[in-house]
């Protein structure tokens, strides 16, 4: 929740100053912070490092090194970190403050996109367990719905059922809540990086 608090303090201040300076004083204040929230701070490798973004790599509790995972600090707060379970939140913020997308694609868009894929992925869940065809119906039913009114996310969503029956498959015998989040997060992350051509500015 402070995560997604903070994401709509920065849409009505306007992110960060992109002076040279800044971004260095910047840059080493954020590691600092992640350095501090970390079991084994003197350890921490940085890597594609950004302002107040970047990858780190630490030891364990066990002296082990854990891997390169992508982190934030946000206006000084933080660190956020990349999580084992995929989260939209973390993949907004990091698309808007981290990456170049918001000059390429419509982010809220693209939110609203994997909303829907997520809606899609559960309610072909549920239709496996009483009626094969039901799926279909319900999919084109919600589709007639978005055309007139949304017309950038009805041709998205076109090609969606394919997708989300691939999901459902890989995801079958795990946490269905999780798998949908999962995918939810995946089709986030494939719109914000351009792959969507209805979705570019």
């Amino acid at each position: 929740m402070r995560l997604l608090f903070l994401l709509c303090t920065l849409v009505i201040l306007g992110g960060c100053d992109g002076n040279p300076f800044e971004k260095w004083k910047t840059e080493k204040e954020s590691k600092k912070l992640v350095v501090e929230s970390l079991k084994d701070g003197e350890s921490a490798k940085f890597q594609n490092v950004n302002g107040e973004c970047g990858e780190v790599n630490a030891k364990n509790a066990f002296g082990a090194y854990t891997g390169f995972k992508r982190y934030m600090t946000l206006q000084g707060e933080g660190p956020f970190f990349e999580e084992a379970e995929p989260s939209l939140v973390f993949e907004g913020v990091w698309a808007k403050e981290c990456t170049d997308a918001a000059s390429k694609v419509d982010l809220k868009e693209c939110a609203t996109y994997a909303r829907n894929a997520e809606t899609l992925f559960h309610g072909y869940a549920i239709s496996k367990s009483y009626d094969k065809n039901e799926y279909d119906n319900r999919y084109k039913r919600g589709l007639n719905k978005l055309k007139g009114k949304y017309p950038k996310q009805y041709e998205a969503l076109q090609t969606l059922p394919k997708k989300v029956i691939a999901a459902y498959q890989i995801a079958e015998k795990d946490d269905i809540e999780k798998a949908g989040a999962k995918f939810s997060t995946e089709m986030f992350k494939e719109c914000a990086s351009g792959e969507l051509p209805m979705f570019k500015l």
